[in-house]
């Protein structure tokens, strides 16, 4: 089934997946596989968050880990999240398995007002949204929050939104 999807172009998400399904799909993935929302298990203790090993076997695919800007995926309820922990998940992604396999996962914004009216942006079932990343228009201000933590351009570029669209591009390619 799963060189099915990618025979037809799918990009395979493990980030709703537990463990034994995650092992699965590196069982049988033949190209790059993706955690579209998933955090650091070592710097939030989420059971949907990724521990170095399965974050170092999404790189051997050649896949990507997206980081979202989720309290309870930051920092595990011990605090309200900021824009600086969502930065901090990404650093320990880049230093772990490089900076060709990070992106932007963020699972969040305005859109879920109209999707989901009840939910209220600032008390969300699964926890609040990071100070500082609270909207749309917040994620202009993820290039300068990594400029200031040491990054240049070209990793920004690669974060924001080319590291994913390689990943794509593979996938579809070799559809």
């Amino acid at each position: 089934m799963l060189r099915r999807l990618e025979d037809l172009g799918i990009v395979i998400d493990i980030s709703h997946l537990n463990e034994p399904g995650f092992s699965d799909v590196l069982e049988f993935a033949n190209g790059p596989i993706i955690a579209s929302h998933s955090n650091c298990r070592a710097l939030a203790d989420h059971p949907r968050n990724l521990t170095d090993d399965a974050m170092e076997a999404v790189a051997s695919t050649g896949g990507v880990i997206g980081v979202m800007a989720i309290d309870d995926f930051l920092t595990g309820s011990d605090h309200t999240a900021t824009i600086d922990d969502f930065i901090d998940h990404i650093e320990w992604i880049v230093d772990l398995i490089g900076i060709d396999h990070v992106c932007l996962g963020l699972d969040f914004f305005d859109y879920l007002s109209s999707y989901r009216p009840e939910w209220d942006p600032d008390d969300l079932p699964f926890g609040g949204l990071a100070e500082g990343l609270e909207r749309d228009a917040d994620v202009a201000d993820i290039g300068p929050a990594l400029r200031v933590r040491g990054f240049d351009d070209t990793e920004i570029n690669a974060i924001a939104h080319g590291n994913l669209l390689r990943v794509i591009g593979e996938v579809l390619q070799s559809a």
